[in-house]
Formats: structure tokens, C-alpha cells, sequence
């Protein structure tokens, strides 16, 4: 698809500031939507033809932007909220351990894509809780890091690692065979 040259003069969103000298503000002006229609052509060079439709009325990068800021935002949160809910949702099952973490994975690699990133921690909960009882004797011990210094954990026994809540604000880890 071929550049959509904007015809000048735009009618620019942020204008730059007014110096002493008067031609300098025209200059400084004319250079300022010279730009700004180099930038628009560059965004609508990029879209496919129904986006550049929703967008061809916006006289400004700076509009242009917005507005599709504005019309892909609901559809980037509902992107957030399935992410979040195939995590909460998702059981080993009878695929491999090996698959099932590439699963977790994945979900947790889409959601930083989109800027949601989660801590380690919530991301080993979502592991154990999705294992299932036949795993109990993997998963064993609740672990809560101990403010004595690096590296430092204290064993806290059993915990409820299917789908139930922890007190405190202890972690659970994966306890594997070596």
C-alpha cells in the first residue's frame, strides 16, 4: 500500500513555541508539519485499508494516533481479561508436564507483550494450582522466604496448593527431584 500524502497545510495539534525573531516562528512552524505529515504518511502506510478508514479523517499524527489508541484499547483490556482467565483456568490435564508449563508460558509471554507483566510468584502459584493432586508428592512444601539474609528460606509445611488460598504472604515453589 502506498504512502496517503496529507495535503498541507495541516492544522497541527501542539504548535512549536514563539521566539523573538518573527520569521523564526513561521520556519520552526512549517518545519513542525512538514514532519507531522511525514509521520501521518508513515501510520497510514502501515494500516491495512479498513483502519485507514476509521483514521482517514484525522488531520494530525497526533489525532491518527489517538484514534486508534482509541478504537483497538477495548479490545487490548478484553485481551487482558481472557489471558488472565485461561491462566486461572488452565489444568495439566493429560498433557505432559513439559507441555503444560509451555502453556503457562505462553499465556505469561502474551500478557507481557501487552504490558501486563506478573510476578514470579503469582506465575508459580498459577503452575501449582493447575497440577492437580497427582503431583502432591512433587509439591510438598510451602516455602516463605525468611528476612535472615540472602537466600535464606524456612520451611512451612503443607499448604493448599489445588485451587485453594494461602494465609500470609507465603510462596509456594515447585520442590523437584534432582
Amino acid at each position: 500500500m502506498e504512502p496517503f500524502p496529507n495535503p498541507l497545510p495541516l492544522f497541527p495539534a501542539l504548535p512549536p513555541p514563539v521566539t523573538l525573531f518573527p520569521i523564526l516562528p513561521i520556519l520552526a512552524h512549517a518545519q513542525w508539519i512538514r514532519q507531522d505529515a511525514l509521520i501521518l504518511s508513515a501510520i497510514m502506510s502501515t494500516l491495512t485499508e479498513p483502519i485507514v478508514a476509521q483514521i482517514a479523517s484525522q488531520h494530525t499524527s497526533y489525532d491518527a494516533w489517538h484514534a486508534l489508541e482509541q478504537t483497538f484499547a477495548s479490545q487490548s483490556k478484553a485481551r487482558v481479561v481472557h489471558l488472565r482467565s485461561q491462566l486461572s483456568n488452565i489444568r495439566k490435564g493429560s498433557q505432559t508436564t513439559t507441555n503444560y508449563f509451555y502453556s503457562v508460558k505462553k499465556i505469561t509471554d502474551e500478557l507481557a507483550i501487552v504490558g501486563q507483566t506478573l510476578l514470579c510468584d503469582d506465575v508459580i502459584t498459577y503452575v501449582l494450582t493447575g497440577l492437580g493432586h497427582d503431583f502432591d508428592s512433587l509439591v510438598t512444601t510451602k516455602i516463605t522466604f525468611a528476612p535472615r539474609g540472602r537466600g535464606s528460606f524456612r520451611g512451612r509445611g503443607h499448604g493448599n496448593y489445588h485451587g485453594g488460598s494461602s494465609t500470609g504472604n507465603s510462596t509456594f515453589y515447585h520442590i523437584g527431584r534432582g
